[in-house]
């Protein structure tokens, strides 16, 4: 045997063409911090003048985003500011990171190079403007993973790296 093989042993989080999604607005996904590109912090200025006073900046990190932060002394949640409940208060125009979520796309030659075997069927999509391939892995916990209907994977890329440059 090959040792220099590494084996995906449980591949049921990588995505294939015939995945299927649809939003169960559980809020799961909001139980992370989101950090936030000038085109999300423009989207919920427009949705909402509020929304601005509510984007945490982090100097140390050099990053804004969605990290509640509590009243009474300065105790930050992994949890989004914008999390009311179990409803997400934007979700017409939450982040892209959000509107990505549950699927993490992650560059072929990072796997290639750890010799990572995929199955034939995972999706892998070209971003032609950074000219890299993608293959697509998800969040298996999230109740939205085979409802819907077929995932369009060039979205997901594309808004997994929204304002990047």
């Amino acid at each position: 045997m090959n040792r220099d093989v590494k084996f995906v042993k449980d591949d049921s989080c990588i995505a294939r063409l015939n995945t299927t999604f649809k939003c169960q607005r559980c809020a799961e996904c909001c139980e992370y911090e989101v950090f936030l590109s000038d085109q999300d912090i423009l989207r919920l200025a427009n949705f909402s003048p509020r929304c601005r006073s509510l984007i945490q900046y982090d100097e140390t990190r050099k990053v804004h985003s969605t990290l509640k932060a509590e009243s009474e002394g300065h105790k930050l949640e992994a949890q989004c500011t914008f999390l009311d409940g179990k409803n997400c208060a934007i979700y017409a125009a939450r982040p892209s990171i959000c509107r990505a979520y549950p699927f993490f796309p992650v560059a072929k030659r990072e796997l290639d190079s750890l010799r990572v075997i995929l199955p034939a069927d995972a999706v892998c999509v070209l971003d032609p403007t950074a000219k890299t391939r993608y293959l697509v892995f998800y969040d298996p916990e999230c109740p939205g993973i085979g409802k819907g209907g077929l995932v369009n994977w060039n979205s997901v890329v594309l808004l997994s790296f929204e304002g990047q440059t």
